[in-house]
């Protein structure tokens, strides 16, 4: 039996603290899940993703490693960028590099995406919501209430506006 195949048999099933640091260990360093879990006495990648689920803590301190490697990777930039200075990278070349590890960076830390989300205050939207959707006979109520009340007449069946019609002949609010 080859030994990615014994690994794979003795994957532990529950997450120690232990395994829980090695793999914390491994993102931030820049390895992925699936690299760190290949590893031997390391969980599968769906155990790690379950215990993210339900381990708030868990998850905190995961996306924080990964947002320690995204910081690694924004640091190299200004590597790439002295060498360019410096001569020893043609700036071409330089671009690409320097256009991977920012995509990289985006992608594990908030701070670093291009994107910029506009809200309003506390995270609201900066446009109310679009009116609701009414029905035709429902503008029509609406219309005929609003001529009712400065008098003129509409010509809609009171029973249609909510009134009720009485037996009296004269129209009275239900």
């Amino acid at each position: 039996m080859d030994p990615i195949t014994k690994a794979v048999l003795k994957r532990p099933e529950a997450m120690t603290p232990e395994v829980e640091q090695r793999i914390l260990e491994g993102i931030a360093s820049g390895r992925t899940l699936a690299e760190v879990c290949a590893d031997p006495g390391m969980p599968s990648p769906s155990t790690v993703y379950r215990t993210l689920r339900v381990d708030p803590a868990f998850a905190d301190t995961f996306a924080l490693a990964e947002r320690q490697f995204a910081d690694e990777k924004f640091r190299e930039i200004s590597v790439i960028v002295a060498k360019v200075q410096a001569g020893k990278i043609d700036p071409t070349s330089a671009r690409v590099a320097i256009d991977a590890l920012r995509w990289q960076c985006a992608r594990l830390a908030k701070k670093y995406n291009d994107r910029i989300e506009v809200t309003g205050e506390e995270g609201a939207p900066l446009l109310p919501p679009p009116p609701r959707e009414i029905s035709d006979i429902e503008l029509a109520r609406r219309a005929a209430s609003l001529l009712l009340r400065t008098g003129k007449e509409t010509g809609v069946p009171a029973a249609l506006l909510g009134y009720d019609d009485g037996d009296d002949g004269e129209d009275e609010r239900a």
